[in-house]
């Protein structure tokens, strides 16, 4: 992937709004651009998920702690992760020029991530 600006980000999404007026996709009309698209949106999810990290943390030391069940765990898990998925949608369909959205990785978030991702299919019903 390549370096990620919010520049890039805006003229990717204003193209694929002006696109989607047309009634074209953008997946369709330039496969690489809704790639690359796609590409923004991991990583703002992403800062979603690590943003609201500790929500997953206390939940997991609740677990562990016997404060709650598994099934507990399960449906409060599934709360968050939905609740953050509305934010990132939220966020994605708000965004602007001056938010501070940086579209940076860093190692802590690559793992954090990848725990909630490990996590979710084990909490499936």
């Amino acid at each position: 992937m390549n370096y990620l600006t919010k520049s890039r980000y805006f003229e990717l999404v204003n193209k694929d709004k002006f696109l989607d007026t047309k009634g074209i996709s953008l997946k369709h009309e330039n496969k690489s651009e809704y790639l690359e698209l796609l590409d923004y949106d991991i990583v703002l999810s992403k800062q979603v998920f690590y943003e609201n990290g500790f929500q997953y943390v206390d939940l997991i030391n609740k677990y562990i702690d016997g404060e709650i069940n598994c099934y507990a765990f399960q449906w409060d898990f599934f709360d968050l992760y939905y609740d953050h998925l509305e934010i990132f949608d939220n966020l994605k369909g708000n965004l602007n020029q001056s938010s501070s959205i940086t579209f940076s990785m860093d190692s802590k978030m690559e793992n954090f991530c990848s725990l909630v991702e490990d996590l979710i299919p084990l909490c499936e019903f």
